[in-house]
């Protein structure tokens, strides 16, 4: 097979003398994660690459028993046809890519970066004695997102969503604004929804966390037609977060990777700590503890139902009721379905003193057969599976243990 490379950026080292140069820093993989050396000449190269028509080929030449270390090592063969190869390369700005840091409530101030495991790097906003400063020589920057997602399933043209916030936006959130407003249609795709004075006018009342959404073209469908919108929140700091992103500045390509070929190996370690959004206080002795036990149950029906009071050999409660709510509309023409299945479980093994609360929600999107309107097709179902397990132990009683002794090791071997 040949491939061929569309490179849409320059490469790092692409134009040096050296013309083999700039493949020594591509990383080649297939869907597997095998890896593939590439050179210009050579039978040390899987691929051999050929700058007048810039595309890639095997090279059947290539000796697969490599020498390393002294020992000779059998290095992956050549891919099946029609194999997809994917290529990765740097370029000038590659610096600049934004790190993800895909975890919720990161702390702000834990955020620690350390270059090369030698080198403490410095944020933008940093807190001395309760006080934020402003670094002006500073090697990154930190911004901090919280979404929400919600629907419309109404036909008006205005929409209302109060955040579910328990924090000031003013007060506990640091440089706090409206980031991005996204819609997605049923069919996957998305687009941006901008306050742009002609498809959509957008309010955000800060003290009230109230998002107000105003479709000003009617051509284009009001807001139910999107099965989900995302509104985001962008901030350098906040006591929440859905995520948090690292951008290094010019100051720190300046002052650490001003030499691109000595320190293309070079590395960032980062290290962070997460706060939980709510605090519990409980009590538990041998004699108390603050814990009391509900007859609340999520599906109602089960309440009036002999099979909640029986157990299977496995002494589990059986039941087959769950509860399900559907909702129905029609969208130029087509019936949609949206169908919300919630059901419990209740599980005691009196012997072990286990008892488990198993909770699934079932959420699932539909539209009717074009042939067969009673037969739905489920295009999209989302799981979500809660547990809840409590484990006690009962104290053992007259527990009996020989009287505590011990040799005394000088005696026994160091004397004569």
């Amino acid at each position: 097979d040949q491939y061929d490379l569309i490179l849409e950026n320059t490469p790092l080292f692409f134009d040096d003398a050296d013309q083999g140069k700039w493949l020594q820093y591509l990383k080649i993989y297939d869907d597997n994660y095998n890896y593939y050396s590439v050179g210009i000449s050579g039978v040390e190269y899987q691929l051999l690459y050929d700058s007048a028509t810039q595309s890639l080929s095997w090279n059947a030449e290539f000796d697969k028993f490599q020498d390393y270390w002294g020992t000779q090592i059998e290095l992956p063969a050549m891919v099946e046809p029609n194999i997809a190869l994917y290529v990765d390369y740097c370029t000038n700005t590659s610096w600049n890519s934004t790190i993800m840091l895909d975890y919720q409530n990161i702390d702000y101030n834990t955020i620690q970066l350390t270059y090369n495991f030698d080198y403490s790097l410095y944020p933008q906003y940093e807190e001395w004695y309760g006080e934020i400063i402003n670094n002006n020589e500073s090697d990154y920057k930190i911004t901090q997102y919280y979404l929400e997602s919600f629907n419309s399933y109404t036909d008006n043209d205005t929409y209302s969503h109060i955040f579910d916030i328990d924090y000031d936006l003013g007060q506990d959130f640091l440089n706090l604004s409206l980031f991005k407003i996204i819609g997605f249609y049923y069919n996957n795709t998305n687009i941006t929804i901008a306050s742009d004075g002609v498809d959509y006018d957008i309010n955000f009342d800060f003290a009230t966390k109230n998002l107000t959404i105003v479709d000003l073209n009617p051509i284009n469908g009001n807001l139910s037609q999107f099965f989900t919108i995302i509104a985001i929140l962008n901030f350098t700091s906040g006591p929440i977060s859905s995520y948090t992103v690292i951008e290094f500045t010019n100051y720190f390509n300046q002052t650490y990777l001003s030499s691109i070929e000595s320190t293309f190996y070079d590395f960032v370690y980062t290290s962070f700590e997460q706060t939980s959004k709510y605090n519990f206080i409980f009590t538990a002795t041998p004699e108390y503890n603050s814990f009391e036990s509900s007859n609340y149950t999520r599906n109602t029906d089960l309440v009036y139902t002999e099979a909640f009071n029986t157990q299977d050999e496995f002494n589990l409660y059986s039941f087959d009721q769950p509860q399900t709510d559907t909702s129905v509309r029609e969208v130029n023409g087509q019936t949609e379905y949206k169908q919300e299945i919630d059901f419990s479980t209740d599980y005691k093994d009196e012997a072990l003193k286990e008892d488990k609360d198993i909770t699934y929600i079932i959420t699932r999107y539909g539209i009717a057969e074009a042939d067969n309107p009673l037969n739905i097709i489920w295009y999209r179902i989302i799981q979500d599976f809660q547990e809840h397990e409590e484990t006690t132990y009962d104290p053992i009683i007259n527990q009996k243990n020989t009287k505590w002794f011990e040799l005394d090791y000088y005696d026994v071997f160091m004397t004569p």
